[in-house]
């Protein structure tokens, strides 16, 4: 889906859900004025490309992207955070209230996990 089609797309789910451009700019985080030139130019950065894409998976629109075939360890052809954030909205919808907190649960685990074997949380360096 090239720009343009994207642009469309959003627009068409913005006036479905009459949705004000203010309150998309803000969850976008972006000034509504950028969404308005979007339109004009039919051109987004990659970081809009991203945001907009995670916006309509909130909203339960899957945008097809093309299938890029790479094989190296840093594929240069496509940005990896796009496709993992898109395949974790989409199983995020696909859970149930209890699942979510599960997940919430474990990240929250893992969090803790990594604040405690932070080299400044050590015993050692509190006596430093």
């Amino acid at each position: 889906m090239d720009d343009k089609e994207l642009i469309d797309l959003f627009y068409t789910v913005i006036e479905q859900e009459r949705a004000k451009i203010v309150d998309i700019a803000e969850i976008l985080g972006v000034q509504p004025e950028s969404i308005s030139r979007w339109r004009k130019t039919d051109r987004l950065s990659r970081n809009s490309r991203g945001a907009i894409a995670a916006w309509l998976a909130s909203k339960g629109v899957s945008i097809s992207e093309p299938q890029m075939a790479c094989y190296f360890k840093n594929c240069p052809a496509r940005e990896p955070i796009e496709y993992l954030t898109s395949y974790l909205l989409d199983e995020w919808r696909s859970l149930t209230g209890a699942e979510r907190a599960e997940v919430v649960a474990l990240i929250e685990q893992i969090k803790e996990r990594k604040k405690q074997s932070h080299p400044a949380n050590h015993p050692a360096a509190k006596l430093a």
